[in-house]
């Protein structure tokens, strides 16, 4: 039986120093399918969940994946997906097979990361612009390639993110942010504002932001935010109004807006596929 179905494909030959780009996917899960049959192959796989949820096998690991979750699996281990829900919803996911010609480059990928609310945006615009090209008879190779890498770059850069516990002094900013935030209540949380706390111009502080951890200052604030709104909704004790309202957002229609385009889902969705 047929596990997904293939709704973009890209096989490709690109090669970047220590790595090439074989081939770009992304696969819908059939509805009748509540598994990928356990494989593996003799390249480097990264796996993202633009939407869904269930498990991910990889060798004898077990992770809950949900949206933006990626999964980097190494040439030559078994892997396979579980639903763990008959209701749960059928994932889609992005694939991007490499072939990485460095151990120490393939080792440095963390096994299990998620995509924040700007890297999901910037992914989802890519795709985009891909499957747009795709669709045209004589696609444009440059707009086609500028797309492919994006895609790829977003992915890598997450999934060879520094780990909190490894963060040192060269992250210092982030941790200032992060505890400043802890801190302040969540309707304070502007960026201007906590880089007059810092008593940092916003401009300088958004720029060193971005070296240490590749977002600005108001994407860090987004991406906080938008995990506080998931922590929330995972509480069936909160009505979503006031999930919206702990979070600085009054405007009900309006965080659903926001939330869907952060996660692809509205926040009744994220509740429903949190509680299957």
């Amino acid at each position: 039986m047929a596990e997904f179905q293939p709704l973009l494909l890209e096989n490709l030959s690109l090669r970047l120093p220590q790595l090439a780009i074989r081939r770009i996917c992304v696969n819908r899960h059939l509805p009748e399918a509540n598994w990928v049959s356990a494989h593996q192959h003799d390249f480097e796989q990264l796996i993202v969940y633009l939407n869904g949820s269930g498990a991910q096998q990889v060798g004898d690991q077990r992770f809950a994946v949900v949206s933006g979750t990626v999964i980097a699996i190494p040439r030559k281990v078994e892997h396979a997906f579980v639903r763990e829900h008959d209701r749960s919803r059928s994932p889609m996911c992005l694939v991007i097979d490499l072939e990485i010609a460095s151990w120490n480059v393939a080792a440095s990928l963390q096994a299990v990361t998620r995509l924040n609310a700007s890297q999901m945006a910037e992914l989802r615009r890519a795709l985009l612009n891909l499957a747009e090209e795709a669709d045209l008879g004589e696609p444009n190779p440059l707009r086609q390639g500028a797309a492919i890498l994006e895609i790829t770059g977003v992915v890598l850069e997450a999934a060879a993110a520094v780990r909190p516990e490894q963060r040192s002094a060269k992250h210092r900013y982030l941790q200032s942010i992060e505890e400043s935030l802890a801190k302040t209540p969540i309707e304070n949380w502007k960026p201007a504002a906590v880089a007059k706390r810092m008593d940092i111009d916003h401009d300088v502080l958004n720029r060193a932001l971005k070296r240490e951890c590749g977002m600005t200052l108001g994407q860090l604030i987004a991406a906080r935010r938008l995990d506080r709104a998931k922590q929330l909704l995972d509480d069936s004790e909160h009505e979503i109004q006031s999930v919206a309202a702990a979070i600085g957002i009054d405007d009900r229609n309006y965080f659903s807006r926001w939330f869907r385009c952060q996660t692809g889902l509205s926040p009744s969705e994220w509740r429903l596929q949190k509680v299957a």
